[in-house]
């Protein structure tokens, strides 16, 4: 049995971020204290099991342990110990006080306050994804599911187990309550679910009715592992599931104990790994089925730069795979906190890269000591020291070298602060790019170690083309008028592009995206700048499949360097 250690803001880390890429801080078997404030505690703890494979934003699951176990032996007996190691995911696990959970009421309080701590209180140690699995058991799983029909937006999938008599006045609340700064109920966002009783009548058959309808699942199931799955209507729920993806489970069930190893492998492989989701804000938050990486071939390569071991994600499309024709590529970014992997779920960039046949790169940012080993990009240095610069130009390089690359077809964008670095790299290395689209990204002067014209080749006049996202409720105001940092970035690229002043554009809207366009005497579209309605600070699959069809494929560079726009698609390689 695997030793615990006792997790506090001083047990060391035990990866170096120059040589291990994106290694977990640590890992183990540990034991935490659930606060409640910056000073004070909850008397409770939750257990968090990192295996040692298991690298930084991983995939993670939140279990209750039943009444009556022993955390430790329980996680070893029922399976959810071997299952985290042969799947690289990690654990993060509530648990009652002396063997014995309270009732719902009173369990509540540590349930959302240890569910708020895996981000809040995570300090050094672990990076999470941005959407986590559930799986409850018995009084505590109750709670949990509970919590869950008001969190939905952060649970990718759950399981429950003899944890589902929940009673139909708490059911009306879900029913009749909002998200904040929305028309949209509680009970109308999807979530996939498991449930699994010893019966489903009453309160129990409620529970499973209020899942069917907020994932507007069709009325005839099929059959799944011994009992029925009811899959999501086509084109249903499709702000959230563009896909149709959802679904729930129901499976009429006695458990005599939770040690059943079976059980748990089924609840994993063959129903939380199927999904992923994104999303802080419920306008901007999307459910997808969890790509396997393998089956994709995805490449995850290495290069060394400035003695620094630099990782990045490549895919490359079938289609461009059997073409003997040089292929664009996208060159993208993650955000603060994010990983090359996390950004290929979440952003379903494949599928965008399926469509419109070019190679995605997503490169990776090193970890930083001073921001609690956050994956981040260097966006506060002098241009000339700038390693992650360095890293941009090398990985052009050797990405030209690797594949097939069409030199006048290089792109580049990227989310949050990986965008406001796709900035830097457009102001001081664009003779690499024909264009730059981001979201959720300005040059922040207060965030960025200075003014603007710091960081950028006062001797670069060529156009580059500029498209940005933001969101409604993003970080920032959209306003470009009064909120000076966009003002000044837009302004930036107007004049580089040639594009008139800050007043001159055109405005278009189309559903939700509201976009300002800037045309250059020939009126030709370089700089656009878009709102998207009801999202916060995050980024959607449709944002990037914009980007694609009616900015980077509508632009490629000459022989001599020259920024060329072409109404239709260059051919397909």
């Amino acid at each position: 049995m695997p030793k615990v250690i006792k997790l506090t803001a001083d047990t060391p880390t035990t990866f170096d971020p120059f040589k291990d890429g994106i290694k977990m801080p640590i890992t183990g078997l540990f034991e935490k204290e659930v606060m409640l404030s910056d000073t004070i505690v909850c008397e409770r703890t939750v257990k968090i099991y990192i295996p040692e494979a298991v690298e930084a934003g991983a995939y993670f699951i939140v279990l209750t342990v039943p009444d009556g176990e022993n955390t430790i032996e329980w996680l070893k007996s029922s399976g959810w110990m071997a299952t985290a190691e042969q799947n690289n995911i990690w654990l993060y696990i509530m648990e009652p006080k002396d063997k014995k959970w309270g009732n719902v009421e009173q369990e509540m309080t540590y349930i959302s306050q240890a569910y708020s701590n895996i981000f809040t209180d995570r300090g050094k140690h672990y990076l999470t994804f941005p959407t986590r699995y559930l799986v409850g058991y018995g009084t505590g799983g109750k709670a949990l599911q509970m919590f869950a029909m008001k969190n939905c937006i952060t649970v990718a999938a759950a399981a429950f187990i003899d944890a589902s008599n929940i009673d139909e006045t708490y059911l009306d609340i879900m029913r009749n309550t909002k998200y904040e700064k929305s028309d949209i109920l509680l009970s109308e966002v999807p979530m996939p679910v498991l449930l699994i009783s010893e019966n489903f009548f009453g309160d129990i058959a409620a529970v499973a009715a209020y899942w069917k309808k907020a994932n507007a699942c069709v009325f005839k199931p099929c059959d799944f592992n011994g009992g029925k799955i009811f899959r999501q209507k086509e084109g249903s729920r499709d702000q959230f599931t563009p896909t149709s993806c959802s679904s729930v489970a129901l499976i009429k069930k006695k458990c005599e104990d939770y040690n059943d190893t079976a059980l748990t492998n089924m609840i994993y492989t063959k129903f939380l790994s199927r999904y992923t989701r994104y999303g802080g804000f419920v306008g901007g938050n999307t459910l997808g089925i969890r790509p396997n990486h393998n089956a994709l071939g995805v490449e995850i390569k290495k290069i060394i730069v400035d003695d620094r071991v630099r990782e990045y994600l490549v895919y490359i499309p079938q289609k461009i795979r059997k073409s003997t024709e040089p292929a664009p590529v996208l060159f993208y970014f993650p955000g603060s906190q994010q990983t090359h992997k996390m950004m290929f779920d979440i952003s379903r960039m494949w599928e965008t890269a399926d469509e419109g046949n070019f190679i995605l790169i997503i490169a990776q940012g090193i970890a930083d000591i001073n921001y609690d080993n956050w994956p981040m990009w260097d966006l506060t240095k002098p241009v000339e020291k700038n390693y992650d610069l360095k890293f941009v130009e090398a990985l052009v390089k050797q990405a030209d070298k690797d594949y097939n690359i069409d030199s006048g077809r290089r792109y580049i964008g990227g989310q949050s602060m990986g965008g406001m670095f796709s900035l830097i790299a457009g102001m001081n290395i664009s003779e690499y790019f024909a264009a730059i689209a981001t979201t959720s990204a300005f040059y922040i002067e207060s965030f960025m170690g200075g003014p603007l014209d710091e960081k950028k080749d006062a001797t670069r006049f060529e156009p580059i083309p500029y498209w940005t996202f933001i969101g409604e409720y993003d970080i920032w105001p959209y306003d470009f008028i009064e909120n000076q940092d966009v003002k000044k970035t837009l302004e930036y690229w107007l004049g580089r592009n040639n594009a008139g002043a800050i007043g001159d554009y055109i405005f278009k809207r189309d559903g939700r995206f509201l976009t300002y366009e800037w045309t250059n005497e020939k009126n030709v579209p370089m700089v656009r700048y878009t709102v998207t309605m009801d999202r916060g600070h995050s980024m959607l699959p449709k944002e990037i499949s914009i980007m694609w069809n009616e900015w980077f494929s509508k632009w490629h560079k000459d022989d001599n360097g020259n920024i060329i726009f072409l109404k239709k698609e260059k051919s397909e390689p």
